[in-house]
């Protein structure tokens, strides 16, 4: 059977008689010829990139096309990045384009030319030091920022103003691999010309400066940020206000990811993100539960909520699966956050959804849980079991409130009164009294509701006085101490116990 041709198949003759036509233009468009060289290169079409750029340049040089022939010569080096055996075919069709060529042809020597270099480390000296000119703009590790003053491509140096060298003349080999070149955009351009314009986008635009400093400098966490602006961009004192400002804009900006953990980088996007079969298939192969909790999160706060497609809904389930089996029965903390992240979604899946749900069911869970969650999302989680197996739920907290920690007690009240098993929560708390049973997490919830003392019948005043203050002899720590700290104030300032 004959194999269709692929796509790449079918659109080079067209791109090649494009490519073709192009070299007889004039003048002949070097960055769209360097364009089809580089994308042969990419496809790893290296024989046809080093076909297409032979032919290419031996149009150029014999027109002494060299601006549009050093283009395509640094495409060649990218498509034959790493092969040290194309360093010197590099470096003879470079010789070749600027025989001519007397300003730049001495810039051969400080790019390495006969130095073994990589074919695209060379091109990428050559070309860089082809772009210093008096007037241009820098930044060096050691030196800082500065301004190029004179190249002299005769004693093979430049001299260059720098903020902590001024007019300092160094060899063009040396600048070669450690000078950067900056735009005029920069934001330390801006700084060197043009103070009036930055300080007004430091005051009032301060989401901008970020993205700036993003593109400028690379993805960069806050404190790195910092570091980078402060002081040279934003006074130290104004930082805190400017964060805070810059940090509130981006979160609406959608080229601008902006993580929640101030330990991972921002970083600017190439497109606005898009929760697509593409973004879940990437989530389908993170194993970092973490991250997997945090991205499931993202795309429910920041997307639509819906699932794309029914492969995108098979790459959320397997994660989801991962997190359940990676929590078992040793981490119903994580058991409980992956079913409150997936709460509502449409798994299809109702054999999965169970596995999230009921192992949680059990009251030596539920005290992990109220201690391991916030007070918010165990509050959620209490709902959603409420709304699920009211009945099993309900036993399960009654069997918990003897022992519960003061967190779990307090909710669990909550939790039977709004299921409307209030009697049940006042008789089983009733017991406890009787019982001279009740914990410090008990009589901490009773001493801020003296009401249900008579309401309830749980027994006369002086005996939960007694038991209180009995609870308070023995040896509390966390928030079994913090609740018996609250009942001691109490006794102090409760005047309905006699």
């Amino acid at each position: 059977m004959t194999q269709a041709p692929t796509a790449a198949e079918t659109e080079t003759p067209q791109d090649e008689s494009r490519f073709l036509a192009q070299l007889e233009a004039d003048p002949p468009p070097g960055e769209a010829l360097a364009a089809y060289v580089r994308g042969l290169g990419a496809e790893g079409n290296l024989k046809e990139a080093a076909e297409a750029a032979e032919v290419a340049l031996e149009t150029l040089a014999a027109g002494e096309r060299t601006d549009a022939g050093l283009e395509v010569l640094a495409a060649l080096a990218e498509a034959l990045a790493g092969d040290p055996k194309a360093t010197a075919r590099i470096e003879d069709w470079a010789r070749k384009l600027l025989v001519r060529d007397k300003d730049r042809r001495p810039l051969l020597e400080p790019a390495g030319i006969g130095q073994g270099l990589a074919p695209e480390e060379f091109m990428r000296r050559f070309m860089f030091l082809g772009q210093l000119a008096p007037g241009r703009l820098c930044r060096d590790r050691t030196w800082g920022f500065g301004e190029v003053r004179r190249v002299d491509t005769f004693y093979q140096q430049a001299e260059i103003d720098f903020v902590r060298k001024p007019y300092h003349e160094v060899a063009l080999a040396h600048l070669a691999q450690s000078l950067e070149l900056i735009d005029d955009d920069h934001l330390l351009a801006l700084r060197y010309r043009d103070r009036d314009r930055l300080g007004d986008m430091v005051r009032n635009d301060p989401a901008e400066v970020v993205r700036r400093a993003l593109l400028n400098f690379g993805p960069m966490t806050p404190a790195q940020l910092e570091e980078t602006l402060v002081p040279e961009i934003i006074e130290a004192g104004q930082w805190k206000g400017f964060w805070d400002r810059a940090r509130k804009a981006l979160k609406n900006d959608p080229l601008v990811e902006t993580p929640t953990r101030r330990s991972l980088p921002l970083h600017l996007r190439e497109a606005p993100k898009a929760y697509d079969d593409a973004w879940f298939a990437r989530l389908a192969k993170v194993r970092d539960p973490e991250e997997i909790l945090h991205l499931i999160r993202e795309w429910r706060a920041e997307g639509s909520g819906e699932l794309p497609s029914a492969k995108a809904r098979k790459h959320l389930a397997n994660r989801v699966e991962f997190l359940r089996v990676a929590a078992g029965a040793a981490d119903p903390v994580l058991l409980a956050r992956t079913a409150l992240a997936v709460d509502g979604v449409d798994l299809e899946d109702e054999t999965l959804v169970d596995g999230l749900w009921t192992p949680l069911l059990d009251p030596t869970s539920l005290t992990s849980l109220a201690s391991g969650l916030s007070a918010r999302d165990f509050r959620t989680l209490l709902a959603r079991l409420g709304e699920r197996r009211g009945d099993e739920l309900a036993v399960d907290l009654l069997q918990a409130l003897p022992t519960a920690a003061p967190s779990l007690f307090n909710e669990a009240m909550d939790a039977l009164k709004a299921a409307g098993r209030e009697s049940q929560a006042a008789a089983a708390l009733r017991a406890l009294m009787q019982q001279r049973a009740a914990t410090v997490s008990a009589l901490a919830w009773i001493l801020k509701r003296p009401d249900r003392v008579e309401a309830w019948n749980l027994a006369p005043y002086a005996q939960v006085y007694a038991q209180m203050v009995s609870a308070l002899e023995a040896d509390h720590a966390g928030e079994w101490l913090r609740a018996s700290h609250q009942v001691r104030e109490g006794l102090a300032s409760r005047e309905w116990i006699a």
